[in-house]
């Protein structure tokens, strides 16, 4: 992706009136984020803004912060041309600067960085971007998927995180699970399992944990496959192995246990081959069929007792895990880490799961 970094300073304040919609920090996003900086001299400080192509977030600075305009810098990555030319036709006084890297600003430092970067796939932007901000600042407030904050070099520095849900329901034509906005602070390390103590529920941690307890003594029953469907594994794993693989679909974790309709469902309890098509669903691979269909019974029993719109059962729930833990994106590996590694030879049922795992058959209707 061709990068840029625009420099923007001292540009009029009469040209704000021009900032719209489009890629920018809602009003509700902008308090959020501030809201969680707290030693910030908003007169003083040196203050950058990461991709607000609106202008949303400079707007909010400039009118609620009162932050001075000159101590506003604005950083910008970019491939689309008529974007940047209508960003430039809003503000006339920029300072440009083609990078080979993306926002390479070695030789800057700021007090504070508040970012919306671009994610890409499953936080393949966010991330690098956001080590390159903690470099560079005193403190960083980010909106990015949850994955971003779970990576390694990032998670010891957060000091606060709030999962504001679904992107869509702050931006319009957004859709993604787990959106989340984080304080760090990279010159402080906070020494706890941050995620499980503060993303999931109780009840969630519980589970979780009698999960990593028995898996550690028990075996899977089966393999996992991103993309399974696609073209490079299409003949050689899907057709060679249809009635073992167990298929789910792309977003399945985040859609919940389907009750009509979907490749899935086509495929794992119709018996009907799905078409080639690229990236659309994975699958776990059972060593025999009779696994992949105690499996399936299991996986879709949760919905004699539901409705369409209801999430509910123990799949659900497990699912539920994955979504707290992935953040988006590179998500076959969980089904590893949060679904337990029972044997598939023989059917189960959501209470008899429960009770292998040391936890009440009751358990999902038990009050936190």
């Amino acid at each position: 992706m061709k990068t840029k970094l625009e420099l923007i300073k001292n540009y009029p304040i009469e040209s704000l009136k021009n900032w719209g919609d489009y890629f920018g920090y809602p009003e509700s996003i902008c308090k959020k984020m501030t809201d969680m900086v707290s030693d910030t001299d908003w007169q003083n400080d040196k203050i950058t803004v990461l991709d607000d192509f609106g202008f949303q977030m400079i707007n909010f600075l400039i009118n609620v912060k009162k932050v001075p305009l000159q101590n506003i810098y604005f950083l910008v990555s970019e491939s689309d041309e008529t974007k940047v030319e209508l960003m430039k036709k809003w503000y006339s006084n920029f300072v440009e600067n083609e990078i080979s890297s993306v926002y390479n600003i070695d030789n800057m430092s700021f007090d504070l960085i508040i970012a919306n970067p671009p994610y890409g796939y499953a936080s393949t932007l966010a991330i690098p971007i956001t080590k390159m901000c903690m470099k560079q600042s005193h403190e960083v407030v980010c909106l990015a998927p949850l994955k971003t904050f779970r990576e390694s070099e990032v998670e010891p520095f957060v000091e606060f995180l709030e999962n504001i849900g679904n992107l869509g329901d702050y931006f319009t034509d957004a859709t993604l699970s787990n959106t989340c906005i984080a304080h760090i602070t990279p010159g402080k390390i906070y020494e706890r399992d941050f995620f499980r103590t503060y993303i999931l529920t109780k009840k969630q941690q519980q589970i979780q944990q009698a999960i990593d307890d028995y898996n550690s003594i028990h075996s899977f029953s089966y393999k996992a496959q991103s993309n399974i469907i696609g073209p490079e594994f299409y003949e050689k794993l899907y057709l060679s192995n249809f009635e073992k693989i167990f298929l789910i679909t792309w977003r399945g974790e985040e859609d919940g246990v389907h009750k009509k309709g979907g490749k899935d469902m086509t495929h794992n309890l119709e018996g009907k081959i799905t078409e080639c098509v690229r990236g659309s669903a994975s699958g776990l691979i059972f060593k025999t069929k009779q696994e992949r269909d105690n499996f399936a019974k299991w996986w879709y029993s949760c919905n004699e007792k539901r409705d369409n719109k209801d999430k509910i059962g123990l799949t659900n729930f497990l699912l539920d895990l994955i979504c707290a833990f992935a953040g988006g994106g590179g998500r076959m590996k969980f089904y590893f880490e949060n679904f337990p590694a029972i044997d598939w030879s023989r059917p189960w049922t959501d209470q008899e799961i429960l009770k292998e795992l040391g936890l009440s058959e009751d358990f999902l209707e038990e009050k936190e």
